[in-house]
């Protein structure tokens, strides 16, 4: 038998039978609610029974047999904390009792425990094979003595519960509080006096079935019998409240030993019999909440809420939901009255802030749709609350339905900029771009709202990306929508004309269309506005669109170099006074190119480019000799950074260019001989040769010739100039 649940009386006869029969040993738990038990069997006989609110299990039954008083009882506890001897053997070496005391003491309380077991409804068993569990039971050579016969207890117990239900059928409740009205007629000492000993019209009768040393169904037979004479009575509703109220306002020890709970006992039965008092159940409500039953608080506070609702005191039903949701936040059915409340109040403010807690709790549930319906819900009520409209907006798009949520939004936009919330109408238009970036409608009515708090800047950048997703949508088309823009930028330059943004819009927006000369203008005056602030880098920005859209425009170019000298940027520079150069040598500005080029070798003297120009420009104006000066030191420029063909190149133009250069031609084919380039080597020593000849300096011809011959000997131009060589020979 692993485990056997919802069993009644007679399955639990049924398992008994069935443990004495087997002649099981183990341990049976029986459950009913919050109440257990649990019996060991040795063998199928019952030796020993744990109940968990009976720690004293031995002492207790010794006490209601009389053969131990509490002074004792308390004394050899203590023995027994200090030297962890069993209570029972301690008990005996002191000559308190005697074994056979012990044993039949705690058979006694054996079947008393296993009798009540039988009278619960509803249990739920377990039966595990097993040693007794250690912290359960605590078994010594005396307990080991006690074995009871499962089917006696059964009997037993089946003839004590026909009584036993007779007994509680003519009892009152066990939460009543009895009084004695007269003396009993038992004897001193008997059952029925000692449990009248123990009404004192404080206690309720559960409270004195406890407290009297008696045995629960002994207990119950001497209190029917009370009833049943008259010598006692339970107390009426009125008599319940004002006990309570005596016990709240005395300093006896009672009060202070049973505290709140036994107030919340007395106030609870009068109200069972029909008491009906506001300050008694808020009083109630206040103690639940004081000895955490949570619960039965929230339960209190909201019926009196309700009441105060129905009655129309609003504050009081306000104050009191409120506690219901400090107890428990997540009371959303209390949320919703508490915000009924506030509205039929007339505080629409706090109203709507209820309703912004209660939907965000919602929400963090994963409640978006109820969410939503709360918010609506309150929003239709109160026009013009911004922060709730927004929540509304919110809740939409957290549901997915985004164009709700655009069109939300826009109410509440609107809503702040009817209260001159700009700020706050600013927000939302940029919330509603961040769900849909091409919301032309958002786009316009932010930058009007940026305009209007003097953030240009920010205006302008909006008008900026408008009219990228105007141009990319194929809207700017429309000639009509590009002025519209321009003209918004073009008012705010006449507002702040310092405004490096609008400027720049308006440059590009003349660029797309075609308007070359306003849009250079725009771009002059960012130049002038970045200058005045010395800010190199948009400096050079703007001065190289100017240059962009004007390469000849000459003072940009040479602005642009210079400030990107400025920023250490010397190849920058170096370019664009090389471009300046050639734009104005092709323009015939030949004096304004060389100053440019000059400007370009003082900034980088091994730019082979700027002084390729400056050669050619020494060309154009016939200039020979500056010319082939120029290319000559071209030549070496190009021969130091090891580029010997350029070199051999340069050195060949620099001759072609003077006539009364033959040493040119001569280092051009030196550098191409140790290039490897022996044909071309040849050629170049040939020309020398031609060109020494015609300034009769036959040595160097000579010399010349040589060189092309150990180079090329098959060259055909070699015989001829030999001959004019021996022709010239003396």
């Amino acid at each position: 038998m692993a485990s056997v649940s919802d069993l009644n009386i007679l399955d639990l006869g049924s398992i008994f039978k069935s443990i004495a029969d087997n002649r099981r040993t183990g341990t049976l738990r029986v459950r009913k609610g919050p109440d257990e038990k649990a019996v060991y069997f040795r063998a199928g006989q019952v030796q020993m029974v744990y109940t968990p609110v009976k720690t004293t299990f031995l002492g207790e039954a010794l006490l209601r047999t009389g053969l131990l008083d509490e002074t004792t009882l308390e004394r050899a506890m203590i023995k027994q904390k200090a030297s962890g001897e069993k209570l029972g053997t301690i008990l005996v070496k002191l000559g308190k009792i005697t074994e056979e005391d012990l044993v039949r003491t705690l058979q006694g309380q054996i079947t008393e425990e296993v009798c009540e077991l039988f009278t619960w409804r509803d249990i739920h068993c377990e039966f595990a094979v097993e040693p007794p569990p250690a912290h359960l039971f605590d078994p010594d050579p005396i307990t080991d003595k006690v074995s009871l016969n499962a089917q006696a207890l059964m009997v037993e117990a089946a003839r004590r519960l026909d009584e036993w239900e007779a007994i509680r059928k003519t009892l009152p409740s066990f939460r009543d509080v009895p009084a004695v009205v007269k003396p009993p007629l038992a004897a001193p000492g008997s059952p029925q006096a000692e449990l009248v000993a123990c009404v004192d019209g404080v206690r309720d009768i559960e409270e004195v079935l406890a407290k009297v040393r008696l045995s629960k169904f002994v207990a119950l037979k001497a209190l029917r019998a009370l009833f049943e004479q008259g010598a006692i009575r339970v107390k009426a509703p009125k008599e319940l409240l004002d006990t309570a109220r005596l016990l709240q306002e005395s300093k006896r020890e009672e009060t202070r030993s049973t505290g709140v709970g036994k107030l919340i006992k007395l106030y609870e039965r009068a109200e069972e019999l029909g008491v009906r008092n506001p300050q008694v159940s808020l009083w109630l409500a206040k103690a639940y909440e004081q000895t955490k039953q949570k619960k039965q608080s929230v339960t209190r506070y909201l019926q009196l809420g309700r009441d105060s609702f129905e009655k129309g005191n609003l504050d009081e039903a306000v104050k009191l939901y409120r506690r219901i949701l400090d107890l428990n936040p997540e009371d959303f059915a209390t949320h919703e009255k508490l915000i009924d409340a506030l509205m039929k109040k007339g505080d629409a403010d706090a109203a709507a802030n209820e309703t912004r807690t209660l939907a965000g709790n919602l929400r963090k549930g994963g409640r978006v749709a109820d969410a939503l319906q709360a918010a609506r819900r309150v929003a239709g009520q109160l026009a013009g609350k911004a922060p709730l409209l927004e929540l509304v907006a919110e809740l939409c798009f957290d549901s997915g339905d985004h164009i709700q949520a655009l069109i939300e939004y826009e109410g509440v936009a609107q809503a702040l900029t009817d209260s001159s919330d700009l700020a706050g109408a600013v927000r939302i238009y940029e919330r509603m771009l961040e769900i849909d970036r091409e919301n032309i409608d958002a786009h316009f009515r932010l930058a009007g709202a940026l305009t209007q708090l003097g953030r240009t800047d920010e205006a302008v950048r909006q008008y900026k990306g408008l009219a990228d997703l105007l141009s990319s949508s194929g809207v700017l088309q429309n000639s009509v929508n590009w002025q519209f823009l321009i003209n918004v930028y073009e008012q705010i330059v006449s507002i702040e004309p310092n405004n490096p943004m609008a400027r720049e819009w308006l440059a590009d927006a003349y660029i797309a269309k075609k308007e070359r000369d306003k849009a250079i203008a725009h771009l002059n005056e960012l130049v002038r506005i970045h200058d005045e602030k010395h800010e190199m880098p948009a400096l050079v920005a703007a001065l190289r669109r100017v240059v962009e859209l004007g390469p000849d425009y000459f003072r940009a170019r040479r602005r642009l170099a210079s400030a990107l000298a400025d920023l250490g940027d010397r190849g920058g520079a170096v370019r664009e006074l090389r471009a300046f150069g050639e734009t104005a040598r092709s323009r015939g500005e030949a004096e304004i190119a060389r100053g440019a080029l000059l400007d370009a070798v003082a900034l980088d003297p091994w730019d082979v480019d700027v002084h390729r120009l400056l050669g050619e420009i020494h060309a154009d104006r016939g200039e020979r000799g500056p010319a082939a000066a120029k290319f000559r030191e071209l030549a070496h420029l190009c021969r130091a950074a090891l580029r010997p063909a350029d070199a051999a190149t340069w050195f060949r133009r620099a001759a072609e260019t003077d006539p009364g250069d033959p040493t040119s031609f001569g280092e051009a084919g030196e550098l191409l001989a140790s290039g490897g380039d022996g044909s071309r080597a040849a050629e170049a020593y040939r020309l020398q040769a031609e060109r020494a000849l015609s300034l009769d300096n036959v040595g160097d011809a000579r010399r010349a010739v040589d060189r092309a011959a150990a180079l090329a000997p098959d060259d055909p131009g070699l015989p001829r100039l030999r001959a004019r060589l021996n022709g010239g020979a003396r």
